[in-house]
């Protein structure tokens, strides 16, 4: 800021001040600024460029018991600063403007904070020019009865779309698909439509749990006649968003020989790209010929059982940051006998007149997961989430009170018995393996499904019209007179300068060829010894104005066509002491290049050409022959996207039928271009896909339902089979628990 002080001070001195009415903490002082010292120049040249006592000034605020902060401002960026120099919890910051939200909308959220914590604005300001009226309210307590009726979760008319309703809380529609034995389920996942999957938090993310996958594959047994959940392997999260919602596809496959169908669930978010891949979160197989139940549980609770405390379970499973609400903390009593835990379990209130749409509601189900950690059928400290069911079957269903035995069944697993409040059967396990979790690998998944990840691709593209003048600078490296193409030549920039000023028509693109062969300290001798335009003879090609390389090579460092060391000659860079002093030397003439050409407004109407070769890859199996050149790619990457029009990038392979397609490249108004066997391809962002689809690596293989436990993670159990293992790309972090 110093060379703008003394220019600062003549403008601060021009003007006129007046003492402030209102207390003021300045950043200068970090403390209260009198008026003498405010009012004069001298304090606000200070003020540019002295340090900001941000600290002590919210400090000074706060010794005179200022609880009550608004940022004035186009973010909140000094709310969250203010936050941290705060001492004392009880203060209220807001901030009147958020970026990327609606004025109005950010306005008056921050007068409603600032309102509910005390401070009262000046209503008839805020609602002047409006129809408002001031409502007197009731003087009794808000009863908070609703009065809505209840239709239950609308799905809309399916018939009329020629599909078929799915007759479940989870899902929407229902169609069976005419080229095959198979099922397909969609529906929709959001907050406002199934408000009560807000209850079940995991590390600040709405999870949609895992029995809601059990609870859906078993509705898609029952479609298709098979009563028997064999196996289900919970493969990603399903993270709810908090506006909006997710697209939900449930696909069950034709039988194969012995009657198994393979079972499959996907989505995405509602919003997303019609190209923006599904994710897949879970996949299994169900069959025929469930067991009757052998379990009785009519005797409740067992004789000789031992209560067990659950005095500050959620407390604690929120302290590992497991926020369940009123839903899903259904767990009431538990006993231990012997090696086996009993618990008992009944839904709110709020959630019972919707048990009988499911076949086992899910947050009752996932209640009966918590008792796990208190009998030590796990061993080993931390959250666990389901990861892989098997056996699973329904006997019963609309349960709103359950009875539930939970067995050690192996390493990691347990076995579950459920029965109603009768103690009838109503839902058998023969097994559920549990896996840690951390709060990284729940954010991991988060921020998976909100941030696209995407690939360059190098689609075709084709000329716009004939091509414009154009001309070259420098000496034909690429032989591009051989093509049969006419065009003038310059030696470098200062020569067509000259000539624009003597009356030639200046070109509308002004190509300078970076061959391969000048990139590489030592060319071949072929290379070497191929003759420049000028050396064939006179009448080589047309309009030759004394042309000689455009990166020329200068003994000595000796400054070249635009003042600086050069770093190449016709035969190549000469002899470099790395490749790195290669790079540094094609830059810092691309860099001089682009600037002169910058400079100069006579060529503000044309556009700079760079000619490589090999010097971008256009494919996942093409490599970057040229990497000096592809430096130089960056840099004049840089300078176009801030000079867009300026220049062109033009990358050839060595087929005759690329050098013919230049002119091509130049008419297509593309601002890079890379011809391969002489089709122009321009570079375009495209979402990136996995290759073995719904199998992406991923550090969040488990599913949702978390439950405190003790043990060590370890293999799978014995005779315990998940889906065919699939080849994926080895992660690069710490491997997936």
């Amino acid at each position: 800021m110093d060379g703008m002080l003394e220019a600062f001070r003549q403008v601060a001195q021009g003007l006129s001040y007046e003492a402030p009415k209102i207390p003021i903490v300045s950043n200068l002082t970090g403390g209260v600024v009198s008026a003498d010292e405010i009012t004069t120049p001298d304090f606000w040249v200070r003020h540019v460029r002295e340090a900001v006592r941000f600290l002590d000034g919210v400090r000074t605020l706060e010794e005179r018991n200022v609880t009550k902060f608004v940022e004035l401002g186009p973010d909140g960026v000094l709310t969250a600063m203010a936050q941290d120099c705060l001492t004392r919890d009880d203060a209220t910051l807001v901030s009147a403007l958020r970026s990327g939200r609606p004025e109005l909308q950010s306005l008056a959220t921050a007068v409603a904070g600032a309102h509910v914590h005390g401070v009262s604005p000046d209503w008839a300001a805020v609602f002047a020019g409006t129809d408002t009226a001031r409502t007197d309210l009731p003087l009794y307590p808000f009863q908070r009865d609703t009065y809505w009726l209840d239709t239950g979760y609308w799905a809309g008319d399916m018939v009329s779309a020629g599909l078929g309703a799915a007759d479940h809380p989870l899902l929407g529609a229902a169609v069976a698909l005419a080229d095959s034995d198979g099922f397909l389920y969609t529906g929709r996942l959001a907050l406002d439509t199934h408000p009560w999957l807000a209850d079940h938090a995991v590390a600040g993310s709405v999870l949609l749990p895992g029995t809601a996958f059990v609870e859906l594959a078993i509705r898609a047994g029952d479609q298709v006649g098979c009563d028997l959940l064999e196996e289900l392997t919970l493969e990603a999260p399903l993270v709810l968003p908090e506006v909006g919602g997710v697209q939900l596809q449930l696909s069950v496959g034709g039988p194969d020989g012995s009657g198994r169908r393979a079972l499959t669930v996907y989505s995405r978010f509602e919003d997303a790209a019609a190209d923006e891949p599904w994710l897949r979160h879970a996949s299994g197989a169900l069959v025929e010929g469930a067991s009757e139940p052998s379990f009785d549980l009519e005797v409740w609770p067992p004789a000789g059982a031992t209560p067990l405390a659950l005095d500050g379970l959620y407390e604690g499973m929120a302290g590992l940051g497991l926020a369940y609400g009123p839903v899903f903390q259904g767990l009431t009593s538990a006993w231990r006998l012997g090696d086996e835990v009993y618990a008992e379990l009944e839904l709110p209130e709020e959630a019972r007149a919707e048990a009988d749409a499911f076949g086992l509601h899910p947050a009752l189900l996932d209640s009966a997961l918590h008792a796990v950690g208190l009998g030590g059928l796990i061993e080993g400290e931390g959250a666990r989430l389901p990861f892989a069911w098997a056996g699973v079957s329904l006997h019963a269903v609309g349960a709103s009170v359950l009875r539930v035995r939970l067995s050690a069944a192996g390493a990691d697993a347990v076995s579950l018995a459920v029965a109603d409040g009768a103690g009838r059967a109503v839902l058998s396990v023969d097994s559920l393996v549990l896996r840690p979790v951390s709060v990284e690998q729940i954010q991991g998944a988060r921020g998976g499904r909100q941030e696209s990840l995407f690939r360059l691709d190098w689609p075709e593209v084709s000329a716009q019209g004939p091509a414009g003048r154009w001309a070259l600078l420098g000496s034909d490296a690429f032989d591009l007179a051989s093509t049969g193409q006419r065009f003038d030549t310059y030696a470098d920039l200062d020569a067509l300068a000259r000539a624009v000023e003597s009356g030639a028509t200046l070109p509308d693109d002004v190509v300078v060829g970076l061959p391969l062969n000048l990139a590489a300290p030592h060319a071949t001798a072929a290379s070497q010894a191929r003759p420049a335009p000028q050396d064939r003879g006179p009448g080589a090609e047309p309009g030759t104005h004394q042309a000689r390389p455009a990166f020329e090579d200068t003994p000595e460092g000796r400054p070249g066509s635009w003042g600086s060391p050069q770093a190449a000659g016709r035969g190549g860079t000469g002899e470099s002491s790395s490749s790195v002093d290669t790079v540094h030397r094609a830059t810092a003439q691309a860099l001089e290049l682009v600037q002169a050409w910058l400079a100069d407004e006579r060529f503000a109407d044309a556009r700079l050409v760079l000619l490589t070769s090999g010097a971008v890859a256009a494919g996942t199996d093409e490599p970057v022959a040229d990497l000096t050149h592809a430096a130089v790619w960056g840099l004049v990457r840089s300078a176009e996207s801030e000079n867009p029009g300026r220049f062109v990038l033009v990358d050839v392979d060595g087929a005759a039928d690329s050098l013919r397609a230049v002119p091509d490249a130049l008419a297509s108004g593309e601002p890079q271009v890379a011809v391969r066997d002489g089709v122009l391809r321009a570079p375009r962002l495209a979402r990136a896909r996995c290759w073995s689809p719904g199998r992406c690596p991923s550090t969040t293989r488990a599913a949702r339902t978390p439950v405190c436990s003790r043990s060590p993670r370890s293999p799978r159990p014995p005779g315990r089979s998940g889906p065919p293992a699939m080849r994926c790309p080895p992660p690069t972090g710490s491997p997936p628990p």
